[in-house]
């Protein structure tokens, strides 16, 4: 199904794309269905390497059927200042730059 390729893309480019410093902003792209969580994930430690949150995009996309809404939500309290450039490691509006990025290999 292509909203499941859609997802998947989606999901991967934010969550690789995201600056990385303990892990806690990559780990909290959260996918879901027909809802947004509105909850941050709160662990002892996190993912550095996002291939856990890819991992629950995989479980969720598997999930999906004709006219499910899919969410993808990071509640942290300081995603919005990442996503702005407050980090030499990823360039303002890299959510954007990465949807764009999946969108343009999924046309491929």
């Amino acid at each position: 199904m292509a909203q499941r390729k859609v997802v998947l893309a989606v999901d991967a480019a934010v969550v690789l794309a995201t600056p990385v410093l303990t892990g806690r902003a990559r780990s909290n792209w959260i996918p879901s269905l027909d809802k947004p969580v509105t909850k941050e994930l709160k662990k002892e430690s996190y993912d550095k390497t996002g291939g856990e949150a890819i991992a629950a995009a995989q479980s969720v996309a598997a999930g999906i059927k004709f006219g499910s809404d899919v969410y993808i939500s990071n509640n942290l309290p300081y995603i919005n200042r990442l996503n702005q450039g407050h980090s030499q490691q990823a360039p303002a509006g890299f959510v954007e730059k990465a949807v764009q990025a999946a969108k343009g290999a999924i046309e491929k």
